[in-house]
């Protein structure tokens, strides 16, 4: 089976994420220019060593350079983690790929775990509004939403028959000549 945390561990990891959220939520919006392959590159290498049986496979063109919220980096931490700890196969194997074509920058993140269950895909896709009755898990997947939508793009979830999910960051053009819109 994948790797599972403690529940002290899950608790500590659930506040940092409020606290993520939190400072978010209340920060005018930073932008710098990541080149995507380089910090993809990193994380590969630091989820291998965390996770020695999972795979994960980078396809990126080392020229692609977005000028987005620092933050970006943290949602696909995020998505990259979510592919990996809840994967219930014994080698997990994630794929992120970044393409780019006129409309704007297409960041995927595809794995062969279960299906995301609905209530998560729908806080991932902001159909679910986080209130004080909603029980769900998702805060992460949430997060992801929020810095693509600070980040001037959105987020798409798509099943991969019969085993596995693809959920894209879609960031526009913009990003790719500095001239970010973003939303504030």
């Amino acid at each position: 089976a994948a790797p599972t945390r403690s529940p002290t561990t899950e608790k500590r990891t659930t506040a940092t994420k409020i606290r993520k959220v939190i400072e978010r939520l209340i920060k005018k919006p930073q932008y710098q220019p990541i080149t995507l392959q380089s910090f993809l590159q990193r994380l590969a290498a630091e989820f291998s060593d965390q996770f020695p049986a999972a795979t994960i496979e980078i396809n990126c063109d080392k020229n692609i350079t977005v000028s987005t919220v620092a933050s970006i980096k943290d949602a696909i931490r995020e998505l990259v983690t979510n592919a990996i700890i809840h994967n219930d196969v014994r080698s997990p194997e994630v794929t992120v790929r970044v393409t780019t074509d006129s409309y704007g920058v297409y960041i995927t993140v595809g794995d062969n775990g279960p299906t995301i269950p609905e209530m998560e895909r729908r806080v991932l896709l902001g159909d679910e509004e986080r209130t004080p009755t909603y029980h769900g898990s998702g805060l992460g997947l949430w997060l992801v939403n929020v810095i693509a939508a600070r980040s001037g793009g959105y987020v798409q979830w798509e099943d991969i028959e019969p085993h596995g999910n693809i959920i894209s960051i879609t960031l526009p053009h913009s990003v790719l000549d500095g001239r970010v819109e973003a939303a504030g």
